[in-house]
C-alpha cells in the first residue's frame, strides 16, 4: 500500500475516533493494524479546545448577564423578559442538541437553562408583587423539577441540588408561615 493512501486511511480512522463514529477500541485496533504496531507519529485530533472554552464561557456568562439585565438596567419589563426568554430558549435548545449528541457539556447547559428558567419565573413573580408563599412554592416546584430531571437523565448533581432546594424551601415554608 502506498504511503499516501495509508496516511488517508489513518486520518479517517483518527477522525472516526475523535467524533466517536466507531468505538475507541475498534479505532485503536485499526490504527495499530495500519501502523503495523508502531503507533502514530502525531497525536489524533481531538475536539478543538477553543470550541469547548467558548461553550463554557457562553454557558457561564448567560447567568451574570441575565442578572445585569434584570436588576441593574432601567430597560422596560418587556425587553428584560424578552432577553431572558431568549437566553432560556437558547440554553434549552443547546442542552437538547448536546443531549442528542451525547456530549459531556449537556449537564452544564441543562443546569444553566434551569437556573435561567428559575430567574425568569422569579422576575415575573416579583413584577406581580406576589405573596411570599407563592414565591416559595414556585422555587419548590423548580427544585422538584430539577430532582425529577436529574433522575430521568441520570445527572447526580441535579438530583442533589433539587432535593436540597426542595427541602430548604419546605423548611422555609414550615418555619416562617
Amino acid at each position: 500500500m502506498t504511503k499516501e493512501r495509508k496516511e488517508i486511511i489513518l486520518q479517517e480512522i483518527q477522525y472516526w475516533k475523535a467524533n466517536r463514529l466507531l468505538p475507541e477500541s475498534y479505532c485503536d485496533y485499526l490504527l495499530a493494524l495500519y501502523t503495523q504496531g508502531e503507533g502514530l507519529t502525531h497525536p489524533s485530533p481531538g475536539p478543538r479546545q477553543w470550541v469547548i472554552v467558548t461553550r463554557i464561557m457562553i454557558a457561564f456568562l448567560m447567568l451574570p448577564i441575565s442578572f445585569l439585565v434584570i436588576y441593574f438596567t432601567e430597560t422596560a419589563f418587556i425587553m428584560q423578559t424578552g432577553i431572558l426568554s431568549i437566553f432560556v430558549l437558547g440554553t434549552g435548545l443547546t442542552a437538547v442538541y448536546l443531549y442528542n449528541k451525547k456530549s459531556i457539556d449537556f449537564s452544564m447547559y441543562a443546569t444553566m437553562g434551569l437556573l435561567l428558567l428559575l430567574l425568569w419565573n422569579v422576575h415575573i413573580i416579583s413584577l406581580w408583587q406576589a405573596p411570599n408563599w407563592l414565591f416559595v412554592s414556585i422555587v419548590m416546584v423548580h427544585c422538584l423539577l430539577w430532582y425529577w430531571g436529574g433522575r430521568k437523565l441520570d445527572v447526580v448533581f441535579m438530583k442533589m441540588i433539587g432535593a436540597l432546594g426542595a427541602a430548604s424551601a419546605f423548611l422555609y415554608m414550615f418555619f416562617n408561615f
